[in-house]
């Protein structure tokens, strides 16, 4: 079952992990698919400049780990100006993370409503017979999402099966078929 076409649809970082950095991934196909569905006009992507920032840390990570040192600068800005050339080339919406976080939204604040997801979500098992649960970080994204008003958060993340939002969890490699 694909994201229905005219949805808004809300990217995670690792969607752009697996797309730009670690492209043997075996996750990498279904990231690339929502892109291609992005690409072709059938959904509307969106990120938040918060989800850039979080690329950042990742990709250091991901680079150390293949390269055994710490990355140098230039190699994680190529990283970022790659995921920025991607962005501009889908026409994916990037919103201001810090202007998504000011003042109340449906009378919450950023970190209030951030609070209320992590503990009105609930833990799920995932297909790999693990727990997983709705992170802080994750549900940042969330709210950066509400407020972006999307339909969709697309992921790898099974932590985010457990959500109570006007937001919908889309599991990347549930919602496409190879």
């Amino acid at each position: 079952m694909a994201i229905p076409r005219g949805s808004r649809v809300y990217i995670d970082t690792m969607i752009w992990i697996y797309y730009v950095i670690t492209t043997g991934h075996g996750l990498a196909p279904y990231c690339e698919k929502l892109l291609k569905d992005i690409e072709s006009g059938n959904i509307t992507g969106v990120v938040s400049t918060f989800t850039l920032g979080e690329i950042v840390g990742v990709a250091k990570k991901v680079l150390a780990e293949r390269q055994h040192r710490n990355p140098n600068t230039q190699e994680v800005e190529k990283i970022i100006q790659a995921v920025e050339k991607e962005i501009e080339n889908l026409g994916i919406e990037v919103h201001d993370a810090d202007i998504l976080a000011e003042g109340e939204w449906q009378g919450s604040r950023l970190f209030e409503r951030a609070d209320e997801l992590l503990l009105d979500s609930s833990s799920t098992l995932g297909s790999d017979g693990k727990w997983r649960s709705l992170g802080g970080a994750d549900a940042l994204h969330l709210v950066f999402a509400e407020r972006a008003v999307v339909d969709y958060l697309a992921t790898c993340d099974q932590g985010f099966k457990g959500i109570s939002s006007s937001v919908s969890p889309a599991i990347v490699w549930e919602e496409y078929v190879l």
